[in-house]
């Protein structure tokens, strides 16, 4: 088709049919089997001038073809428009080798929308064509090909792997697959909670390709995590087996022991001190420690909980300074900070800074040298 005719015809459509393909009263002719039905509504709208064509446009809208329908009833909706006007129609239904053909005769129109319904159809390949004639006995037709009952759906996937226990506000990854025997791709569904209800979409998988997807719960439960498999045509799996997921509250770590060390030291010297934390949900831990000359130690870990860490500080300057620690865990939890140990750094701290201020006394009083060598 031209593509000016598309969007011409496109436009009328969505201004024309929409408001009018109710088929009730506005049937004007129906023709019935046992199996079969069609509706034709002629609508008293003129052609835009700028429309030329020799033949009659028709266009099935629905449904797609190629598309797999998801029970035994089709239906086909479409319209066609010829500036000559149109009052005779023929349309074929085709299954295998079977073929059902009938012909209508409606009110003179230059639109018509349309509506074939075909019941009980059996598994396979269903084909709808529509052929429509003018006055001059042009024809333009359009047709669709659905399928039913051919596809399968994908197996139910596996019960969920991974961590069966976890923390609120922590993510934790989960793994699984599905086989499609018709070598679909998979996209799985995700109920996190358990009340049967899709939470989470994947997109589209490989057939028997193991996927993973990560979930952070907020609240602490035990949650019933399991998992459905669609195919790319809407077929799908049941759920898998549930994997039960028990989440708990994060608790700090407990205080800090106080830290131990030297509370005696001397200025430019390295002091060592050590502190050790127990965390209740057995998380590993950090420390900070803080040396009370406004700087620390920054966070150092990871270590086990009840594992202590010990480190080293050099203060510069005398007086006496309040150390401290505290303790996160992975989760950046943090406890509170531990007793204070107050360091006591003299003004004179070490052998070679009073031979210095020896000299500096001799330099500037003489008289003491003689004292010294008495």
């Amino acid at each position: 088709m031209n593509n000016k005719y598309v969007i011409i015809f496109c436009l009328i459509f969505v201004i024309e049919v929409f408001s009018n393909i109710s088929f009730g009263n506005e049937i004007i002719k129906v023709n019935a089997t046992d199996n079969f039905l069609i509706g034709i509504i002629s609508l008293d709208k003129t052609v835009p001038s700028n429309y030329v064509s020799a033949y009659p446009i028709v266009e099935i809208l629905y449904p797609q073809d190629g598309a797999y329908i998801p029970s035994n009833y089709l239906e086909v909706l479409g319209y066609a428009m010829d500036p000559d006007g149109m009052n005779y129609m023929e349309w074929t239904y085709q299954y295998g080798d079977y073929v059902y053909h009938d012909n209508e005769t409606f009110n003179f129109a230059q639109f018509v929308n349309f509506r074939v319904q075909v019941y009980n159809i059996l598994p396979g390949t269903h084909t709808v064509t529509v052929i429509f004639y003018d006055i001059y006995n042009n024809t333009g037709s359009d047709s669709v090909t659905v399928h039913y009952g051919e596809n399968h759906a994908p197996e139910k996937p596996n019960k969920p792997e991974g961590s069966n226990s976890g923390t609120v506000g922590i993510g934790y990854s989960y793994s699984t697959n599905s086989t499609d025997v018709d070598s679909d791709k998979i996209k799985y569904g995700w109920d996190w909670d358990g009340d049967n209800t899709v939470d989470e979409w994947t997109g589209f998988y490989p057939s028997g390709e193991v996927i993973v997807l990560t979930h952070i719960w907020s609240l602490p439960a035990t949650y019933n995590v399991k998992v459905l498999a669609e195919d790319e045509k809407g077929s799908r799996s049941g759920f898998s087996s549930y994997l039960a997921v028990v989440i708990t509250e994060n608790n700090p770590p407990n205080k800090p022991s106080k830290p131990t060390g030297s509370i005696y030291g001397n200025v430019g010297v390295s002091y060592s001190y050590e502190s050790v934390v127990v965390d209740n949900d057995s998380d590993q831990v950090y420390y900070l420690f803080d040396w009370g000359d406004g700087t620390d130690s920054g966070w150092i870990g990871s270590y086990y909980s009840g594992d202590s860490c010990q480190v080293s500080h050099i203060w510069n300057t005398r007086g006496s300074y309040p150390v401290k620690v505290k303790a996160k865990d992975v989760h950046d939890a943090e406890s509170v900070w531990s007793d204070s140990l107050t360091i006591t750094i003299p003004k004179i701290h070490n052998f070679n800074q009073i031979i210095q201020l020896r000299f500096k006394m001799l330099d500037r009083f003489p008289f003491f040298e003689k004292i010294l060598k008495q």
